[in-house]
């Protein structure tokens, strides 16, 4: 199965904003200074590498099937190797177990994700470690279906995160919408207490509450993304790594293609937000709108504007 999305990659998501260092400017005095290209970099990143697991998760429940979500087959099974890579890419150095302790009728357990191994690479060369624990409670597709998503010592390249992601479906498919070859559904996401340490060992905290949309194509018997998306009036605060606060506002809907994201475009290729940052210290708070572009692979690119003013900048995964 081809990424859901591969953020730095991420992605993958994650796939969701994206890591920001000032690469050329449209204006003559660079309205992005060193300490806002900080803030934005390091808000996208964390939004990214939480969203990325969030979107793992999607990998697994839609293409596990409901014999094996429900407990119709075994009381356990796990997953490793080629199927996986199959579900998501970055599944490939994983090992997947799921636990039932419902029915068919009222399907829940947990689903525990585990990289063991801080050598092996995905096929995109992303090493992670630890493990990503899912409760589940419902089938994916039923509008009320909830996944709760904790993370036991888990980091992707060397960046840890913490916190609780709870992904609750807003759409139910009938038999007619999952036999179609094209899917729309939507989840409402949110994060409590989300914590993101950096290599530098500096952190940004999240909270985060943002409806996503998901547009699939089934193939065969699997369910491959085409776009992700952050809907408008999405919203997030938290604690940037100089201790500045920031609030952030979707202004219209945040696109991710999947082909853009496999050519290593990681940021979005349209929509637009808008970050508040407040000094630690007190002070005047600082408003940027950040453009993604209009539809094309962007090379990493979107234009930030303070003031009026405004700026391209690229993005990395440095994070800080």
């Amino acid at each position: 199965m081809k990424n859901v999305f591969s953020f730095k990659n991420v992605l993958a998501i994650v796939v969701a904003g994206f890591f920001v260092l000032v690469s050329c400017s449209k204006s003559s005095d660079n309205p992005v200074s060193a300490t806002n290209a900080t803030g934005i970099n390091s808000e996208s990143a964390a939004d990214s590498y939480t969203s990325e697991t969030a979107d793992i998760s999607n990998s697994i429940t839609t293409n596990a099937g409901n014999g094996v979500l429900s407990g119709a087959r075994a009381e356990a099974v796990t997953f490793s190797g080629a199927i996986l890579k199959r579900w998501d890419k970055r599944l490939a150095c994983a090992t997947v177990t799921i636990n039932h302790t419902g029915n068919r009728e009222k399907p829940s357990g947990t689903i525990s994700i585990t990289w063991d191994n801080s050598t092996c690479a995905d096929t995109t060369g992303v090493k992670r470690t630890g493990t990503i624990l899912i409760t589940y409670s419902g089938y994916w597709f039923i509008a009320g279906s909830t996944r709760t998503i904790t993370y036991q010592n888990y980091s992707r390249g060397g960046i840890t995160i913490s916190g609780t992601y709870t992904r609750k479906s807003l759409t139910t498919l009938s038999a007619s919408d999952t036999s179609a070859t094209t899917l729309t559904i939507q989840f409402r996401d949110s994060l409590a207490g989300g914590q993101v340490t950096f290599a530098n060992g500096k952190s940004i905290t999240r909270n985060k509450t943002v409806t996503v949309q998901w547009d699939v194509q089934r193939i065969g018997i699997f369910y491959v993304p085409v776009n992700y998306k952050h809907l408008a009036g999405g919203s997030a605060n938290g604690t940037l790594e100089n201790g500045s606060t920031y609030t952030m506002t979707i202004n219209t809907d945040i696109v991710y293609t999947e082909a853009c994201l496999l050519a290593k475009n990681f940021t979005p290729v349209s929509g637009t937000k808008t970050i508040v940052i407040t000094p630690s210290g007190g002070g005047t708070s600082t408003t940027l709108t950040i453009d993604f572009g209009s539809g094309q692979c962007n090379e990493n690119k979107a234009t930030v504007t303070i003031n009026g003013k405004s700026e391209t900048i690229t993005v990395n995964g440095a994070g800080g």
